[in-house]
Parts: structure tokens; C-alpha cells; sequence
């Protein structure tokens, strides 16, 4: 007999509160039979296959039938504090969920080696920098291109979990390079988010999807955010580049 809405709900809550994809234990809610557990992601979603070796029930289950989908949200700046000592060990649960962060070891790149920390469950993500907090974020340790001071509007979306309402903010950028740019806007995104930006550059409109490295406050009041283009055409790239030459001298 299939399970309902809510027993399967039910298997997907113990599921996480045991520990998630790392111990897969969670119980037939009609037999009360450890559950056979396969989990697997596919891109942002993920799938949990489970079936009963008593009453042979079976299903895969997914985020849409979490019991607590309804929490579920962006991470806050004050979110994001919370969770970056989970690198360090001691078991950092999530914010918003109350699950336990999922933390990677990551190398190369333009952030070199950092800690990719996730909670599967409610779908949000942060990139840590060990050493980060040692002394002020300036960037120039980490650029491999100069930055040129620049101000163009620039248009910021972000896709909400769970299907919801694409978020978009308006603001004006603060300096660009090939690699980056910082942008001040009136409103906050995560450390780690993934973005895309817009904005013109002569009569060439450029759209690159990009990653959020920092977010702060500055003495007006608005957010200053710095971002990692992701996937940047070499024709963009190329025109960015050639930009900010002829723009002025690199700070």
C-alpha cells in the first residue's frame, strides 16, 4: 500500500534529523521497518529513494513533501554568521532548517582552497575562506584581475527556492574587471549565492551568471557586494577587459 503525503513527509523529516545522505536512517511509518534509503542530488534537487523491505512500500521522495518546505528561505547576512564556523567542526546546524551543514573541501579556482558549506535540505549554500576573519576583506589578495573604478546600473537576479519569485535589485556598480565587479545596491545576498548581473557596457548589454564572495555595509546605508563572473563569454570578457583599459587606471 503506497504511503500518503504526510507518512512520506514523515520518513523525509527523520531521514534529515538522523544525519541526512551521511547515515540514511529512517523508519517505514506503517511497519516501523528500517527503511532501504538511496539519496541522490541532481543539480539543486535532490531525490530520496525508499522503500520498505516488509510492507514494500516504495517512493521517491523529494523536497516538495518536506513537512517544514514553508520555512524554508534565502539565508540572511546574519544567517550566513551563524553558519561559517561549520568548517571548524562541531556540528553548526542550519538556521532555517535545524539541519546539520553539509561542509566540502574545495581547491583552485580563483578563491583557491575553501570550504563550500550547504544545507541540501532547505537548498541555500556559503563559500567560507579559512582565514578570511583574520584581518579586513579587501579583495586585492584574491583578484587575479586589477579592479577599475566604474559606475554603470547594473541589475541583479536571484531565482528563490522552491519555485519562488525570481528576486531582482537594482544598483550601481562600484568597480569591474574581467573576473568581477562590486556593486552597491539597497538590499543583502548570501555569501555564495549564485546571481546573474546585467548592465551596459557602450551599446553592448552584458548578462553573466556569478557568485557572491562579500556583502557589507558601507557609511550610506547601502550593501556593498562583491561578485565572481561564473560563465563569462570570452567576447565579454574581452570587452570588459578592453573597457576598463580605455576607463582609467586600475585601482
Amino acid at each position: 500500500m503506497p504511503w500518503t503525503n504526510e507518512q512520506s513527509g514523515r520518513i523525509l523529516a527523520e531521514f534529515w534529523e538522523n544525519g541526512g545522505q551521511h547515515t540514511k536512517i529512517a523508519h517505514c511509518p506503517a511497519d516501523g521497518a528500517q527503511l532501504e534509503l538511496h539519496f541522490a542530488e541532481v543539480g539543486k534537487e535532490y531525490g530520496l529513494m525508499a522503500r520498505c523491505p516488509v510492507c514494500e512500500s516504495e517512493e521517491n521522495i523529494g523536497r516538495e513533501i518536506d513537512p517544514k518546505r514553508r520555512e524554508f528561505r534565502q539565508w540572511t547576512p546574519e544567517d550566513v554568521k551563524q553558519v561559517e564556523p561549520a568548517y571548524r567542526g562541531g556540528g553548526v546546524k542550519c538556521p532555517v532548517c535545524d539541519t546539520p551543514i553539509d561542509v566540502s573541501l574545495k581547491t583552485g579556482g580563483d578563491l583557491g582552497e575553501h570550504y563550500l558549506l550547504r544545507c541540501i535540505r532547505c537548498n541555500n549554500s556559503h563559500v567560507e575562506i579559512p582565514g578570511k576573519h583574520e584581518a579586513p576583506w579587501n579583495g586585492e589578495e584574491r583578484r587575479k584581475h586589477p579592479r577599475t573604478r566604474l559606475q554603470h546600473i547594473v541589475q541583479v537576479s536571484q531565482d528563490c527556492p522552491e519555485g519562488g519569485l525570481q528576486r531582482t535589485v537594482m544598483g550601481g556598480t562600484y568597480d569591474m574587471s574581467e573576473g568581477g565587479m562590486q556593486f552597491d545596491a539597497q538590499a543583502a545576498f548570501a555569501v555564495g549565492a549564485n546571481v546573474t548581473v546585467s548592465f551596459t557596457l557602450g551599446e553592448q548589454i552584458i548578462e553573466a551568471s556569478a557568485r557572491v564572495i562579500h556583502c557589507a555595509s558601507i557609511e550610506d546605508g547601502s550593501i556593498r557586494t562583491g561578485v565572481l563572473f561564473t560563465n563569462l563569454s570570452d567576447a565579454d570578457r574581452a570587452l570588459i577587459a578592453d573597457y576598463c583599459r580605455r576607463a582609467g587606471r586600475p585601482e
